[in-house]
């Protein structure tokens, strides 16, 4: 689908029906396993029944379908969005032991070292989908039958970013697919410029994701990174909203 958007420019209802249609392939034997696996899971301390499969089905899809589409939507600046995934990688390596992960890791490195700081290759459509897609596989096949969070964790900053777009969007009553520049890159880059922009989220992305590690006190960071993201969000929501009344028309 990444590749056909990159030749074809599809539109976002072709592309956002196509991953539904992916997600929806991939949920079911996920959720087959889950059942399978052990009857209940705790999700952010929430126990939800796995049996019969089609409980966590809905959620799955979601999760199939929001985290490709979320990880191209942070693909906006140099270095972006493979530093995430490099990082990204490296905690589901450390905090959960992938035994796949450390040869995804040489070519992570490798396709970051093009794209930052200066981008000589980049990923497009079809890489940003790629990425996106295969982590989340990873991340549910990282002993998530174990500790689901995980995946919410490492996941976060890419969640809450496409949570925020969506958000103004709906706000400011345009249409959810239409492109702008609301996301966090570029409201940092606005404000510090893109040579902070990318670092700063990359640090905050990273403590999101050091809860799941399992080190001693990353529970003490992860927490206070999460209200301080949240807080970051609604204070672009309001600048967006701002800004937008001062626009004539």
């Amino acid at each position: 689908m990444g590749a056909l958007d990159d030749r074809h420019s599809l539109s976002p209802r072709i592309k956002a029906l196509a991953g539904l249609g992916l997600a929806f392939t991939l949920a079911i034997p996920v959720a087959y396993a889950f059942a399978l696996d052990r009857p209940v899971a705790m999700l952010m301390r929430l126990s939800i029944p796995t049996n019969p499969p089609y409980l966590t089905l809905p959620l799955l899809v979601l999760w199939f379908w929001a985290i490709p589409q979320s990880f191209n939507l942070i693909d906006g600046m140099d270095g972006l969005a493979t530093g995430l995934a490099l990082l990204i990688a490296s905690f589901l390596l450390v905090g959960r032991g992938f035994t796949g992960t450390p040869f995804l890791l040489g070519a992570l490195l490798a396709t970051f070292l093009l794209n930052w700081p200066k981008a000589i290759h980049f990923l497009g459509d079809c890489g940003a989908y790629f990425l996106g897609g295969l982590l989340g596989l990873l991340a549910l096949r990282t002993r998530a039958f174990e500790f689901p969070s995980l995946a919410l964790w490492v996941f976060a900053y890419p969640i809450l970013d496409m949570a925020l777009v969506i958000t103004i969007r709906f706000l400011r009553g345009r249409p959810l697919g239409a492109g702008d520049r609301n996301h966090l890159h570029h409201q940092w880059a606005s404000l510090i410029g893109e040579r902070w922009a990318v670092p700063l989220l990359w640090l905050e992305a990273a403590a999101l994701a050091v809860g799941p590690t399992g080190f001693p006190g990353s529970s003490w960071v992860c927490w206070p990174a999460l209200v301080l993201m949240l807080a970051q969000c609604a204070f672009f929501v309001r600048r967006s909203l701002q800004e937008s009344e001062k626009t004539p028309g």
